[in-house]
Formats: C-alpha cells, sequence, structure tokens
C-alpha cells in the first residue's frame, strides 16, 4: 500500500473515531431521558432509578473516552507518518528519517 493510501487510510479512520465518540456521548447522555421519565411515571424510588441508569450513562460516556483516545492516537500515528518519521520493524520505536541502516535503539535491521 502507498503511503498516500495510508494517509488517506488514517484521515478515514479518525473521521469514524470523532463521529463513534458524539454517537457514544449523546447516546450515553440520551439514556438519562427515559430513566427520567420512568421515575416521573410510575414513582419508582429514585435510588432504583439512579441505579438503572447510571450504568448506561457512563457506559456511554467511557466509550465517547475511548473513541477519544482512538482518535488522538491515530492523529499522532498520522503526524509521524507526514513528518517524515519511520518505525522500526523490531521494536516499534519511532526513528528520524535518515540514512540509517540498524535501529538507534535496537539494532535491528532496518534496510527491507
Amino acid at each position: 500500500m502507498s503511503n498516500e493510501a495510508k494517509i488517506a487510510l488514517l484521515q478515514l479512520r479518525i473521521r469514524e473515531a470523532n463521529r463513534d465518540k458524539w454517537i457514544a456521548y449523546v447516546l450515553g447522555c440520551a439514556s438519562l431521558l427515559p430513566i427520567a421519565l420512568l421515575y416521573q411515571s410510575y414513582d419508582v424510588p429514585y435510588e432504583m432509578v439512579f441505579l438503572i441508569g447510571l450504568p448506561f450513562f457512563i457506559g456511554g460516556i467511557g466509550t465517547g473516552q475511548y473513541y477519544r483516545y482512538q482518535k488522538h492516537r491515530l492523529m499522532k500515528k498520522l503526524e509521524r507518518m507526514t513528518k517524515g518519521y519511520t518505525e522500526c520493524p523490531k521494536c516499534r520505536k519511532e526513528i528520524p528519517s535518515g540514512d540509517y541502516k540498524y535501529c538507534p535503539l535496537c539494532s535491528a535491521s532496518l534496510e527491507s
């Protein structure tokens, strides 16, 4: 796969992670609405409503945070690709672009 194709794929995955983050946030917050209606309509004790609704809310916000982290990780990878950094095939550490024959960190061969 060419470098341009890899960059385009990363940009697509960043957009998907951003979309999924906001979907998770909205669903997490929207889960409070039916719980509030349940509390008002059926006279369910407040503690029970809290115990039912809290996991859905925390799950939505937690999932949103996961996708936020994924987006950040993908953006860092895209930044490394566009700035000319390469990755060692053995230790997966960043290597500045240059005429290296061996990884300066683990001494693995960089020649294909």
